[in-house]
């Protein structure tokens, strides 16, 4: 009696009705066949002006069932469970794996760009110790202006370009 009277003990009906749909499923579940057709008729009744159409449907549809349509249907409603939740897993697989490709991308992007950022500058460098040649700026002070270049370098760089 508390599955049957218990849903129509909430004020909204919005509430009712998803608690009418829960004491369906927890009604379906009674092991003692003469309990749960009691149980679900019960419901069926009391409810009538709350239901609605597709929870009616399903209860009718326990209320017919013979005991092996009942195992097939709860075989049917598991396999449904165990494909969804497989689902759920490739899925989550899936966005792991893209997650992981666009992270492996990313870092190739920012290692590419780095490596050009290194060149670009290395190129700057060179240009202005090459500008600073032409204008006969001494070896040393060269050296002492723009890091990363040796006196050798500067002195090679200078003979490269016949400003000796």
């Amino acid at each position: 009696m508390r599955f049957i009277i218990m849903p129509l003990s909430y004020r909204k009906k919005e509430e009712k009705e998803e608690k009418i749909r829960e004491t369906v499923t927890l009604a379906t579940q009674i092991r003692d066949r003469s309990q749960q057709l009691f149980t679900l008729a019960g419901i069926l009744a009391f409810t009538d002006k709350l239901i609605d159409e597709e929870t009616a449907n399903k209860i009718r549809r326990m209320i017919e069932m013979t005991k092996v349509a009942r195992i097939f249907e709860e075989e049917k409603l598991q396999a449904l469970a165990k494909a969804e939740e497989e689902k759920k897993l490739a899925l989550a697989k899936a966005e792991e794996e893209k997650r992981l490709a666009l992270a492996k991308a990313e870092k190739s992007l920012l290692a590419k760009a780095e490596e050009e950022n290194k060149l670009n500058l290395a190129r700057e460098k060179r240009e202005c110790v090459l500008k600073m040649i032409r204008k006969s700026y001494s070896s040393e002070e060269i050296a002492s202006i723009v890091s990363g270049f040796t006196l050798d370098e500067i002195d090679v760089m200078r003979r490269e370009m016949g400003a000796v």
